[in-house]
């Protein structure tokens, strides 16, 4: 059976949704740090319990799928293929900001 929560419902059921997936963000698996009740923005379904950061992702994703004409899971795939494949360098450039840090590391390391 479906419940519509009040707003002063959502802390007692964040705390024990929390408690079953033992404190940790049902996303990335660490603790949960400053934890999200995560919900279907559609449906208004809860899901899970996320750590601020993991929700803030989703829900980024989520809105970018629902208003491009791209599949999200495919996006998603084709991302992770991506950052895959750029594990090792593919060009022979470096951003500028890298090299700039990279040089006062160096610098600030010989001293």
């Amino acid at each position: 059976m479906t419940v519509q929560l009040k707003p002063k419902d959502i802390k007692g059921v964040r705390e024990t949704l929390l408690g079953k997936q033992a404190g940790k963000c049902a996303l990335c698996g660490l603790v949960a740090n400053r934890p999200s009740l995560d919900h279907d923005h559609t449906t208004g379904v809860i899901r899970s319990v996320l750590c601020a950061w993991c929700n803030r992702i989703e829900g980024v994703v989520n809105h970018w799928a629902r208003h491009s004409y791209l599949d999200r899971d495919l996006f998603i795939r084709k991302l992770v293929a991506y950052w895959k494949l750029h594990a090792t360098p593919q060009t022979d450039y470096l951003y500028p900001i890298i090299k700039r840090r990279r040089k006062k590391r160096v610098k600030r390391n010989k001293k």
